[in-house]
Parts: structure tokens; sequence; C-alpha cells
């Protein structure tokens, strides 16, 4: 029976694609150049990293890649052509070579049972020695578990012939004798587990001295590959312990977590991942010993690999229907079949020749401009035409608002066809806002919607994806034009937008602010003069403040801008926004300049590049959080 489905881009978590090969076939290989990218700038093994994003950027993907029944299942089939790329990816990380797998990821996830350990009402010392030992013989087993997998033993029966030979000069494991087998390790870990369990589901009191707390989370040097054995050899080169989800511990937890494993001086490699969640959340750890990605930055800054990885993803997602449609891309048209448009063409044509008429009227110097445009080119009712009507109009517009003393020499058609290409872009924008030319359309544009997000990609492309199926069975070309692209897009916006408020926990203010924000943009970038081109789509808070009631004060430190906070931090955590770092101004001043997501782009009619921006001050984008 075949396991493939109608639409594979409605699946979307990597935990939820169960077998390990068919997360190999949905798996891109271009996720691991961030790793690579990594090794060669400051060091990869030995280490503390922390791997950070929005939720759906990779981050579980990235982490069960480096599982062994996912190592082994790429080196048995390391000659296939469909596992090549991902072959070679690992083998440069240093993770596999042609022989064997060299390297056993641990892969842990933070569940809601570590958190439930604060709501006990006990001292905050017994919350933190349970917390570290329910992590300890959990790292402990998820380690038993691997080793098995990694060399094709069953678990737990095969545990015996495996050896734990740890010099327990600090007494962590007092209830079990070393060196001992992996059977009596893993009894250890598993009577622990029940014991903290029991404390959890207990109404009565509990004699918390009784228990084997923990004050280290000593499993991750303890688990050293020189310790576990199979055959009298180590069971592997290196052993990787990956944190997942660390966002859904609490916040001692989380604290308690990160301080310990970054004081850490033992030859260790620690992975963990968590969503960003808070504005400057991680300022005190910034002196300590740990590498950090942010997986949406490395995208941002390597355009070209992520359009790839999606590439990839798209391919292997669309090969994978069981409906016959083997590509995605080839079916997105990305141009505007003049003929299919020909009347909205003429009607905006002759709108904006209107528009050039009246405001070149008063300066002979456009002559050659409106004639070209006017006469010349009469009979092209093309998409082509009328942005360069709208190019001319904005340069018209700029000249009008000039200071400087003008000759008022004639200029040329060639001056008009020639530069400001960004003109252009607003041409495009502005047929698209007034005249619904289509404008977000195409694979390179989706890619730009995808925000560095690739479960944002997978939820575009699963309903653009549904509309080629839809065509297909229903005996049609599967192509989808460029008009029903932006349709099929600006649903699914339409929907996310609704969607926050079930999902965002202060959604009235934050869609407020938004609304002031968008309506903003708006306003900068259908400008007569496009002052911003192609357009303006984020902004930067001035540092003080001009009210006089808390002149100077940071509004990153005054209880005044509390709403401000909450909502920019929502945005941050909900991926409503990414911060850029931008230098400008005096003496190379940096900025953090929050951009709106794509998607919300597309719901302003705003453009889908990163760049123009604006200082806003503080107080005013206050009042936005309140009306």
């Amino acid at each position: 029976m075949s396991n493939k489905l109608r639409n594979p881009f409605k699946m979307r978590a990597s935990e939820k694609i169960e077998s390990d090969v068919n997360f190999l076939r949905l798996f891109s290989p271009e996720v691991l150049n961030v790793l690579i990218q990594q090794e060669k700038l400051q060091g990869l093994w030995g280490n503390v990293l922390f791997i950070r994003s929005s939720a759906g950027a990779g981050k579980t993907s990235l982490l069960r890649i480096f599982e062994p029944g996912l190592l082994s299942l790429v080196h048995n089939h390391k000659g296939n052509t469909d596992y090549k790329e991902t072959y070679s990816k690992l083998k440069t990380l240093g993770v596999i070579d042609n022989k064997k797998v060299l390297a056993l990821g641990v892969l842990i996830k933070c569940t809601r049972n570590y958190e439930l350990l604060e709501e006990i009402d006990i001292s905050a010392h017994h919350k933190k020695r349970l917390f570290y030992a329910l992590l300890n013989s959990r790292l402990v087993l998820a380690t038993l578990k691997r080793v098995t997998e990694l060399k094709s033993l069953n678990f737990p029966d095969d545990l015996d012939q495996i050896k734990f030979d740890y010099k327990d000069g600090h007494n962590y494991f007092k209830k079990v004798k070393l060196p001992c087998t992996g059977k009596e390790l893993f009894d250890w870990a598993s009577n622990l587990e029940i014991e903290i369990y029991e404390v959890l589901d207990s109404f009565l009191a509990v004699d918390y001295d009784s228990i084997e707390g923990h004050d280290e989370l000593f499993s991750i040097y303890a688990l050293n590959p020189r310790n576990i054995k199979f055959k009298e050899e180590e069971v592997a080169e290196k052993i990787i312990f990956m944190i997942d989800d660390a966002h859904k511990l609490s916040v001692n937890q989380r604290k308690s977590l990160f301080e310990y494993v970054t004081e850490q001086r033992q030859y260790c490699s620690v992975w963990i991942s968590e969503r960003l969640v808070k504005i400057q959340d991680f300022s005190s750890f910034l002196n300590r010993d740990y590498n950090e990605i942010n997986l949406e930055s490395f995208w941002s800054n390597n355009t070209a690999k992520f359009k790839k990885a999606l590439l990839q993803i798209s391919l292997s997602r669309a090969s994978y229907s069981t409906e016959g449609i083997t590509s995605f891309r080839e079916y997105l048209s990305d141009f505007i079949e003049a003929s299919s448009y020909k009347s909205k063409l003429q009607t905006a044509i002759g709108k904006s020749l209107s528009e050039l008429s009246q405001i070149s009227s008063f300066n002979s110097k456009f002559d050659e401009w409106v004639d070209y445009l006017a006469n010349e080119t009469a009979l092209e009712i093309t998409p082509e035409r009328a942005y360069l009507i709208r190019k001319a109009i904005l340069l018209i517009h700029r000249d009008e608002n000039k200071n400087q003393l003008d000759f008022n020499f004639a200029l040329s058609k060639e001056q008009l066809l020639d530069g400001n290409a960004e003109l252009v872009s607003v041409g495009k924008l502005f047929l698209n806002r007034y005249d619904k030319i289509p404008y977000y359309y195409g694979f390179s544009n989706l890619s730009k919607i995808a925000s560095n997000n690739i479960e944002q990609f997978l939820s575009f492309a699963s309903e653009i994806f549904e509309g080629i199926l839809s065509n297909s069975i229903a005996g049609k070309n599967p192509s989808l034009s460029a008009e029903r692209q932006e349709r099929i897009t600006k649903r699914v916006v339409a929907q996310k937008w609704d969607e926050l408020d079930i999902l965002l926990p202060n959604s009235i203010e934050v869609k407020r602010f938004i609304n002031n924000l968008g309506t903003f943009l708006q306003s900068k970038t259908f400008s007569d003069t496009a002052s911003y081109a192609p357009g303006i789509t984020g902004f930067a808070i001035h540092q003080k403040s001009t009210l006089q009631l808390i002149k100077d004060i940071d509004w990153e430190e005054s209880d005044f801008y509390d709403p401000l906070r909450e909502v920019i931090k929502t945005c941050l955590a909900f991926n409503l926004f990414e911060i850029q770092k931008v230098i400008q101004g005096k003496k190379g001043q940096e900025w953090d300049v929050y951009y709106l997501n794509r998607w919300l782009c597309v719901m302003y009619n705003l453009p889908l590049q990163l760049g123009g921006w604006n200082k806003i001050k503080p107080n005013e984008l206050l009042k936005w959080t309140k009306k």
C-alpha cells in the first residue's frame, strides 16, 4: 500500500513524518550549510550551540538528521543519487565517512513534564534537583536507545551487550554500581524517571529527600563515547546531545540549564534549539562560552541557498503526490500574459496617460517622454508600457520637488528608458493596488513571501499546489496563471490574519498596531515621488522619547512603554516581524530595523524586498497600540 499523499505540501512538522525514509525523501540538504558555515567560522564540536528561530524555520529537521537511524540510512545508500548531496554535506561535517557512521545524535524534546515540576509546592532547591534528575534520566534512556539503533540491536532487550564504564569520582550514580551493562543503566534511569512521575501524580506529601535528585546535568559528560562500548569498541567517535524546544521550559529551568551548559568546560557537543521569544532575552549569556545560530538570519544572508532549499522541498513534495504531479515550480506562471489582461491594462494605461498629460503640461522638458509613451508606443497594450508610464509620472513628480536651480533642458526618451529600475518595481505595485494587475506570483516571489521560514512557505505552497491538482483533475493544463496564484496567496494571507485572533495572547493590540503600521508604510510607499522606491516595509525606533513626562528615558526600560514592548515581543515571537541590523547615521550608528513578515506585505500591497525603513518615535508607536 502506497504511503504517498494527495497533497504532501500539507504535511508540516518533521516529527510528524514518522518514517526515516519519508523524512529523508522530503529533507533539503541545503539546511546543513548553516552547520558547515558554523564549523568553518567558530568550530562545531565540543561546544555549546544554540539554534534559534521562529516556529517553522527548520530547527527540528536540522537536529533530526543526526539521529543514528537517518545517518545509517544515508550511509547505507550513499551511492543513491537522491542522497548524494546529503551524504556529501554530512561527510563534510565529519559525522559520516565511507566506512561508517561516526556520530551518535541523541535528541530529546522539552515536553510539558519539565514545566510541571515548577508547579509543585516545594522549595526552589528541590525543584532544581528534580529537574536535573529528570533531564539526566531521559538523556541516558535516549542515548541507550540510539546506541541500539546505531548497532542494529533490539531495544531494550539487547542492552546487556552494551558496557558503560564511567569512573564516578563524584558519586553521581548513587543507585547503580559502575561499571555496568546498558541494561543496568537503563533500569537505573527508568526507575528514576518513574519516581519523578510519581511525584507529579501524587496528591499526598512526598519525602523529596528520598528521591535521587541531581544538582548537575552530569549525563552530558558521563555519556562520553569512550565510556560506552559495544564489543569492546567505542560506539561512536562523538556524541551530540540535542535538546529541542527549550522555550517550553519554565523561566527558572531555562536559565539554570543555560547557565550550566555555558559554564561547563567539559568537551561536550550540546545543541539547544528554541524559538525566539523575547527582546534581548539572552543578554545575560553574551560573555559565556557558546555559539549561536539564527536560522532565519542565515537564510536572509544566503537567499540563493534558501531558494534552492525551497526548490528541493517543493520538487520532493510534488513527486510524493498520489496524483501524478511531479513538479511544482514549472506550473507557476512567472509572467503576465498581456492578452489575458488586455482590458485591465488598457484601462490602467488610459488613466496613467491622462495623469501624465496633466502633470507634464506645465513643462515642455518632458514633451519627448509624453510623445513616446502616448504616440510611438500607442499600439502596445503591455505591462511593460504601463510600468514605464508610471515611472515617468514618478520622475516628473520628483523633478517638481527639486529645490536646486533647473535650466529646464529637454529630456530624451533614452533618459526615461535608462536606469531607475526600482521605479519600475513601484509601477508594478501601483498597478497591483489600483488596477488589479497581478504582482504576487511566480516561484521567486513565493520564496520571498516565505520570509526565510520553511513552514510559512509550505502554508502558501500547499494551497497553490491544491490549485494545480484541481486543474489537473479537471483535465485542464495544471499551470496556474499569475492572477490565480495571487488570488490564492491573498486568500491564505486573509486566513493567517484571522488566525491571529486565536494564536496571539494580545491579538487586539497587536492587530491594531500592525494595521496602523501598514497604513503608514503604504502612505510612504505610494507617495507621488516614491521616495523610498521600491517601497518601505520596516521601521526603527528612536531611542529617546520627546515626551517631557519621561524625557530621555529609554523605551526599553520605562514602564510607560510596557504595552509597546509587549506588542513587539509578541510580533517577534510569532514571526510577524524580523529584525535586521542596519548601520546608518553619524559614526556608523547601528539600528534595529523591524521589518514586516512578507505575508503582511502582501496584505498591505507592499513590496517583498527588505530595504526601505523609517525612524519612528516610541510615543508614536505607543499610540498605534491604543487606537
